[in-house]
């Protein structure tokens, strides 16, 4: 029981949320969720949930590095377009496996 740990990379106009957070409680993982707003699941897990600026992610890097080494991190998880990027990038500073992020940024160009 917790003995794995996952963050989400969830932006607040995902529709896939119920989904993953389902698959979290289902797995009786640790989550620590980030979002770059306030999601209807905030009330749930007050703890566990990280507003940030996707495009200013390092600057939290402290914070999210202290939570991945006291709850064991397994994977970091982006789950849409929007936040694999950040998800490949937390990845490799998080030292969790990864896909590289220059492969992460292949998936993203429509025309190869």
């Amino acid at each position: 029981m917790h003995d794995s740990a996952v963050i989400l990379i969830i932006p607040s106009a995902s529709y896939r949320t119920s989904a993953f957070i389902n698959a979290v409680e289902k797995l009786d993982l640790k989550v620590l969720v980030i979002s770059d707003k306030s999601q209807v699941f905030s009330g749930k897990y007050p703890d566990n949930l990280m507003i940030m600026n996707f495009h200013h992610w390092k600057d939290r890097l402290d914070e999210i590095s202290e939570w991945s080494e006291r709850n064991g991190l397994k994977a970091v998880i982006g789950v849409d377009e929007e936040s694999i990027v950040l998800a490949a990038n937390l990845s490799k500073y998080l030292k969790v496996e990864h896909n590289p992020v220059e492969s992460v940024l292949l998936t993203k160009d429509k025309y190869l």
